[in-house]
This record gives C-alpha cells, sequence and structure tokens, in this order.
C-alpha cells in the first residue's frame, strides 16, 4: 500500500527541520568556539609556581618494598620446582 502524500510531506518537513536545526547548531558552536578562542588570547596565562617544598632525599627502597624481596625469591622458587617437574615428567613420557 502506498504511503498517503500528507505522510511523505510530514516525513520530508522533518528531514529539512533537522538539517536546519543542525546547520544552526553548527553555526552556534562555531560562534562558542570564535568566543572562547578570543578569551583565551586576552587572558594572560600566568605558570603555577611550585612552593619550595624540600629536595627528596635519597630513599631507601629495600626499607620501602622489603615485602617484595620475599614476594620474588618464593616466586623464583616455585617457578624452579614447576621447571623441574616438567622436565622429568618430559623424561618419563618418552
Amino acid at each position: 500500500m502506498a504511503k498517503s502524500r500528507q505522510s511523505r510531506k510530514s516525513a520530508a518537513a522533518k528531514r529539512s527541520k533537522a538539517a536546519r536545526r543542525s546547520v544552526a547548531l553548527k553555526a552556534q558552536g562555531a560562534s562558542v568556539v570564535a568566543k572562547t578562542q578570543r578569551a583565551s588570547l586576552e587572558t594572560p596565562v600566568v605558570a603555577a609556581v611550585p612552593a619550595s617544598a624540600p629536595a627528596p632525599k635519597g630513599v631507601n627502597l629495600g626499607a620501602e618494598y622489603h615485602y617484595v624481596l620475599s614476594d620474588l625469591r618464593r616466586l623464583g622458587l616455585l617457578a624452579a620446582a614447576s621447571f623441574v617437574t616438567l622436565v622429568i615428567l618430559a623424561l618419563i613420557v618418552r
């Protein structure tokens, strides 16, 4: 069944209305960008000066990460044991 003439007109009207709206929004967005750029050119930018903080001294990483060394040791032992197990299983299966 063919669409009625009224529904075709309203669909075309909706499309053109949407097109006009998008053009208006683009124009409005361009003017906002232009205003923002002008404002940023007029406003001087001042760099933040850090407060005079004492320079950090050398950090003792051994004291800070004492728990990491034990974890690495345990991980290394597990990896070595797994590798040895795989080698022994490869020899047995052959």
